[in-house]
């Protein structure tokens, strides 16, 4: 009987590890996605941060048109004008050092009157086509109109970039490296660190972009983001208000769903027997290690061969425990005090506590929060603990939490807040 149930057991085992690698062979066939944009080249000594090294007209919109890409009757009102839309390139740094040219899309209405700065920090891509706009296809810089669009296709861009725009927004929209003009890297997930400086980098490249067209903006910037996007968004204040705020002004910051403390956000993972966003999880701490200068080998973190981002999303199981180490997964919970963990977990602990932005520092610029209440994939409990932080602390600061709103549906609902909230804090800006 013993023999029988060991030799079930290996069959089972090579059934799973079967199924794992026939997964992970059709994700990276998908890395191998085409693009049909014929990009530009440009000379290493000709890269510099924050600087606009090319654009390109992708198209006109009418406002009657931009209603068709957001068929939401809450939003109707807000698509008033035609817009222009336009691909850009700009110098950035990758991996604290590398230059590159990272992409972005900038739109905005034909219109004399001062713009709005707006910018938009996309949620999450999955490093390959994937539905629901979730995919490195949807990169805000591929961007193009189309009457109907397959499987969610560029619902970010659509409801948070080009209808925004139509209300009457200058809206930048960077990619992140790893997407469009940088695919060939590895985007840095959920960093905060790492993002916020490229996408400093691009607010640079866009006001040169509306000097050359002649587009007068305000001088504050409008800081938004949904998901990564929102953590992205939150750095990126950080930054420029501890080494930028001599250059710009932010005026306020929108954030939908972000992740805002890791060590919750890590705690919460290692208590859960199943987890449907596992990959993303995954994926999230591979590369907090892989931009860190944390040395620690991966056969100490997972129990299956992880090298590449690819990897890291595709996990053999949806189960905590069947990809962590044990040690690891603990080490994941900061319920536990770091005497009862392992030495040589520690510095992978202390790189998630520093990464605590609502937590560590006390914004002088107005924040609001918004999460649903039934989201599954960014619980609320982020949003909340950031809230907390910032009251207690004396911050300028509003949490909308939305009833029976998950990640998605919520959507509509933030954009006609946020631009509430933009419209007034701009006025307030005006009035100085």
């Amino acid at each position: 009987m013993k023999k029988i149930n060991a030799i079930l057991v290996l069959v089972i085992s090579i059934a799973i590890t079967s199924c794992y690698s026939l997964k992970l062979a059709i994700v990276k066939y998908k890395t191998e996605y085409k693009i049909s944009i014929e990009y530009p080249s440009f000379h290493p000594d000709s890269i510099a941060r924050g600087k606009l090294m090319g654009y390109e007209k992708v198209e006109t919109i009418t406002a009657e048109n931009v209603k068709l890409l957001n068929p939401n009757h809450e939003t109707d009102q807000y698509a008033r004008n035609d817009i222009e839309v336009y691909r850009i390139y700009y110098g950035s740094v990758y991996n604290k050092k590398q230059k590159v040219v990272l992409s972005g899309l900038i739109a905005y209405p034909k219109s004399k009157d001062t713009l709005i700065f707006y910018q938009y920090h996309h949620g999450t891509l999955m490093p390959f086509p994937y539905e629901m706009g979730m995919g490195a296809t949807d990169a805000p810089s591929l961007f193009k109109f189309e009457t109907e669009y397959n499987k969610g296709a560029f619902d970010q861009v659509r409801a948070l970039g080009i209808l925004p725009a139509s209300y009457g927004y200058f809206v930048s929209m960077p990619d992140y490296a790893g997407y469009s003009i940088s695919r060939y890297l590895e985007h840095p997930y959920n960093v905060g660190s790492e993002l916020a400086e490229s996408s400093i980098d691009m607010i640079f490249a866009a006001r040169s972009f509306a000097q050359k067209m002649g587009i007068e903006t305000t001088k504050e910037v409008y800081l938004t983001g949904w998901s990564e996007g929102a953590g992205t968004a939150y750095h990126v204040l950080k930054l420029i208000e501890q080494d930028y705020n001599k250059l710009i002004v932010p005026g306020a910051i929108s954030l939908l769903a972000g992740a805002y403390t890791m060590t919750d956000l890590t705690t919460y993972l290692s208590m859960q027997e199943e987890c449907d966003e596992a990959e993303i999880y995954n994926w999230t701490l591979y590369s907090y290690l892989k931009f860190s200068e944390v040395d620690i080998s991966g056969l100490s973190i997972w129990k299956y061969p992880v090298g590449s981002q690819t990897e890291a999303i595709v996990t053999p199981s949806n189960k905590p425990k069947e990809i962590f180490q044990p040690d690891f997964l603990k080490a994941l919970n900061f319920n536990f005090p770091d005497d009862s963990i392992p030495q040589k977990y520690l510095p992978v602990r202390k790189l998630f506590s520093s990464d605590n932005i609502c937590c560590n520092w006390i914004p002088e610029t107005p924040v609001y929060l918004h999460t649903g209440d039934k989201d599954g994939i960014v619980p609320d409990f982020n949003s909340k603990t950031a809230y907390k932080f910032l009251t207690e602390n004396n911050a300028k600061t509003r949490l909308y939490i939305y009833k029976g709103d998950d990640h998605f549906t919520v959507v509509p609902k933030y954009f006609v807040n946020l631009v509430k909230e933009i419209d007034s804090c701009n006025t307030a800006f005006s009035k100085k």
